[in-house]
């Protein structure tokens, strides 16, 4: 079914109905109607899962960023309690 045929059954469909003056309506539903008939489930499938791998890159993308946040974090405190440590080492002596 091409695009040009879709157009013609939805001007016949328009015609017999006897609505007049809803070219429009009726071009938007067969241009919809195409796109339907056009593209497989398959296609759709593929389509959904490829945006789900996407957003599973973004969001381990940012997962790793806050992990680094917290490592950073993690070794500055890490070195503010050694060299406290060291101070108190240090005076104790």
């Amino acid at each position: 079914m091409d695009k040009n045929s879709v157009r013609e059954n939805a001007k016949s469909v328009d015609t017999a109905s006897g609505r007049t003056g809803n070219m429009e309506f009726w071009q938007s539903w067969s241009d919809r109607n195409y796109l339907v008939h056009t593209y497989s489930s398959f296609q759709i499938k593929r389509l959904y899962h490829t945006l789900l791998l996407a957003l599973d890159v973004v969001y381990t993308f940012k997962i790793c960023c806050q992990f680094q946040l917290f490592l950073f974090v993690a070794i500055n405190f890490l070195t503010i309690f050694l060299t406290v440590l060291s101070v108190i080492a240090f005076c104790w002596r």
